[in-house]
Formats: structure tokens, C-alpha cells, sequence
């Protein structure tokens, strides 16, 4: 499982215009923009719970390639965001941030930044980056799909059973998942 991992970064760099000269905190190039050690260890930082268990070195690895992948992804979008116009406004950005910290008072915030390494210019960067990819990813593909009340049907139809069918210990169909307070399921 490691051998696979560690070819897919070192073959990487073939695909995202590696060159050999650049330092080796640089983890890929896409189209120009280097995307550093650092920034990989930031998203980590961000995915691994502070207060628990550390993972394995092979967890943490995996997940690093993980995050690696999801910023060459995102780097690709991002671009394609700035061709097409799609970048979020300042206020889009400043309305979400509001939203991310409302629920805290500004201590707990602060706290939150604090314990994952991250600058409110930084939180604020990710968002306009995110905003701009939901964007890009709303006109580009969701704005294509097209459900009509045929296809439900045709669907239902096709997987009746599925639909009627119940679980004997609920009476629910089995399909059907409920989440309560205490956050036992129901299927």
C-alpha cells in the first residue's frame, strides 16, 4: 500500500511540470503555482483532530497524499475559476467568514485558528478559493444537470423493490436511513 502511494507522488511530478532545480519543500508545480510542504502540512493540520489520537506514520502519509491531491485538484479548478471570471467577491468571502465564526464567541475563534496553525488571512484565502471553485463547479456541471419527474419515475420503476422492500426489525424500507438525537440508525 506505501510503495503505490510513494510512486503516485514521485510520478506526480511528471504531470505537473516538476523541475528538478526547485527546492525540496516544493511538493508539485501546477501550471506555475508551487504547492510547498508547508501548505500540505497546513490542510493536514486542519483534517487531524489536535485533542486526539496522533495517526500512524502510514495514516498520516495517506492523508497527506491526500491533501496533496485535493490542492493539485483545486489548483486546476482555481484556474479555470480565474478564465471564466468565476472568482468570489470580497463580500462573498467577508459573508462566509462571518457565517464560519459566528457560532464561537471571539475567544473560542481564536482558540480554533490557533490550535490549527491558521491566520484569519489564511482562513479567508481558503474560503475565496473554495468560493471560487463552488462557483466555477455551479456553473460548469450542476447548472447541466437536468432530473425531470420522467426520470424519477423511471428510476423508481427500475428499483421498486428496493423502494418496498422493509427492514422486519423497523418496518422502514431498507433504503431508508434515520438519524435521532442519539444517532442510532434506523435501517
Amino acid at each position: 500500500m506505501l510503495l503505490p502511494a510513494l510512486a503516485m507522488v514521485f510520478g506526480m511530478g511528471n504531470g505537473c511540470k516538476q523541475n528538478r532545480s526547485r527546492p525540496p519543500d516544493v511538493w508539485a508545480v501546477v501550471n506555475g503555482q508551487e504547492i510547498k510542504r508547508e501548505d500540505v502540512d497546513k490542510y493536514y493540520r486542519t483534517r487531524v483532530n489536535p485533542e486526539g489520537q496522533e495517526p500512524s506514520q502510514e495514516e498520516a502519509l495517506t492523508l497527506k497524499l491526500n491533501v496533496l491531491d485535493e490542492l493539485i485538484n483545486n489548483e486546476i479548478l482555481l484556474e479555470r475559476a480565474k478564465k471564466l471570471n468565476l472568482e468570489a467577491s470580497d463580500g462573498e468571502v467577508e459573508d462566509k467568514f462571518t457565517e464560519m465564526k459566528s457560532p464561537y464567541t471571539e475567544d473560542e475563534f481564536q482558540r480554533q485558528l490557533k490550535d490549527r496553525k491558521v491566520t484569519v488571512d489564511d482562513l479567508k484565502r481558503d474560503l475565496r478559493r473554495q468560493l471560487s471553485i463552488t462557483k466555477l463547479l455551479n456553473r460548469e456541471v450542476v447548472a447541466k444537470i437536468s432530473i425531470t419527474d420522467q426520470d424519477v419515475t423511471d428510476t423508481y420503476n427500475s428499483n421498486k423493490a428496493q423502494f418496498t422492500s422493509s427492514n422486519p426489525a423497523t418496518g422502514y424500507p431498507k433504503s431508508l436511513s434515520l438519524r435521532g438525537r442519539n444517532s442510532r440508525s434506523a435501517t
